[in-house]
């Protein structure tokens, strides 16, 4: 779901401290799609320094896990709409909703398009979860990984072959051809929300010590190597994204009394906050350029 951009990852990320104010960030014209509120939640669209905001899908139970379309055209997002969660489509422009992967009866989340906008990736609960993969408008899906265990948060590599995401507590990578997976990281922690980068050479992930909340920035190469915290001094990190160009990542921070956006620049580890408000905001998806 995300555009493959040459960019580099400095080699090593200090400590900065936290910052705030606009800035041209990442890709000029791309747009952060991210969730705000609690049980009622709506997801909003606004500029990465957090100005241009308005209410893309507005409140109701259940909204979660936007992921933009290589298109940037739409943002696919999970709803508890009357049952089970179900995968829905907004139209970016219009604010038009339509169904992409039924709920069936059991729910779906977590959906995630493959960089070429071909393919659509998500998860199915029952007995565990399972990793689908279908042609992007959701028909004939597949099984693309199934243990009986929870398997969950896919994200695509860049060209599409591999798929990597949370299996049980550790973040795995699946070929696409073979179904054949394999962990990378490491099994003394816990690990969630993987992202892998639009320029395919690492992928971030929050690390926890084993029944902690204390989430730090991580980032990885795609075979497991080179495994090494980012701002180290951040211990309550909760999910994250890339920018467009790899260079920056936008994360969720729990601050009381409530949870806010911030960016990471990897050149240099420059934090910035992206909003302040009395709402909590999560969930965030970096889109492509429009």
């Amino acid at each position: 779901m995300r555009l493959l951009v040459v960019a580099t990852i400095a080699t090593a990320v200090a400590a900065a401290p936290v910052r705030a104010g606009p800035e041209a960030v990442g890709t000029r014209g791309s747009w952060l799609a991210l969730v705000q509120g609690g049980d009622e939640s709506r997801i909003v669209l606004m500029r990465p320094d957090g100005s241009r905001r308005r209410v893309l899908v507005p409140a109701e139970f259940g909204v979660q896990s936007p992921a933009w379309r290589p298109d940037a055209r739409a943002i696919a997002f999970v709803s508890s709409r009357r049952g089970n969660p179900g995968i829905f489509l907004a139209d970016v422009d219009n604010g038009r909703v339509e169904r992409l992967v039924a709920r069936g009866t059991t729910g779906r989340g977590d959906p995630a398009f493959s960089g070429d906008g071909r393919f659509i990736a998500y998860t199915r609960s029952f007995r565990g979860s399972d990793i689908l993969v279908a042609p992007a408008d959701g028909s004939s899906p597949r099984v693309l990984f199934r243990d009986g265990r929870e398997n969950t948060e896919p994200t695509w590599a860049p060209d599409g072959t591999r798929i990597a995401f949370v299996r049980n507590t550790r973040v795995a990578v699946v070929s696409v051809r073979s179904r054949r997976a394999r962990l990378l990281s490491p099994g003394d922690e816990w690990a969630r929300s993987p992202a892998w980068a639009p320029n395919g050479r690492s992928i971030a992930f929050v690390r926890t010590p084993v029944n902690s909340d204390r989430g730090r920035l991580a980032v990885m190469r795609p075979d497991g190597r080179g495994l090494r915290n980012l701002a180290p001094h951040l211990q309550d990190v909760v999910d994250l994204a890339w920018s467009p160009d790899s260079r920056w990542l936008v994360f969720t921070r729990r601050v009381s009394p409530d949870s806010e956006l911030f960016r990471l620049r990897l050149s240099d580890g420059v934090v910035r906050k992206v909003t302040r408000n009395s709402i909590s905001d999560y969930d965030a998806a970096w889109g492509p350029p429009r």
